[in-house]
């Protein structure tokens, strides 16, 4: 009986059949638009792969950063999640004067 159900098992958990294993659709997360006053680092990448580059893989971390004279507010970090979203994303990050 085992030799027959192990195949069964292996077609319920194919991608794109109706069993209950969650599998991700996404490719990764879209790239984010830096705050006003501020950039994004994107950690490997040149300035020319991050303007052609529409998705970034998961995992991936990107770093909020601001002029001089001016701090982070909210998340410095993001990371991208399996689900395509950024880690965080309730709270904007923006560029506050520090002086």
């Amino acid at each position: 009986m085992l030799p027959l159900l192990l195949p069964l098992l292996a077609l319920s958990a194919a991608p794109g059949s109706s069993s209950s294993i969650h599998t991700n659709l996404t490719e990764g997360c879209q790239v984010l638009h830096p705050p006003r006053d501020g950039g994004i680092r994107y950690r490997g990448l040149t300035p020319e792969e991050v303007r052609s580059v529409r998705l970034l893989p998961f995992d991936y971390e990107i770093e909020f950063v601001c002029r001089p004279g001016r701090e982070p507010l909210g998340p410095k970090v993001r990371k991208c999640q399996r689900d395509g979203t950024w880690t965080a994303m309730a709270q904007p990050s923006r560029c506050r004067d520090c002086t």
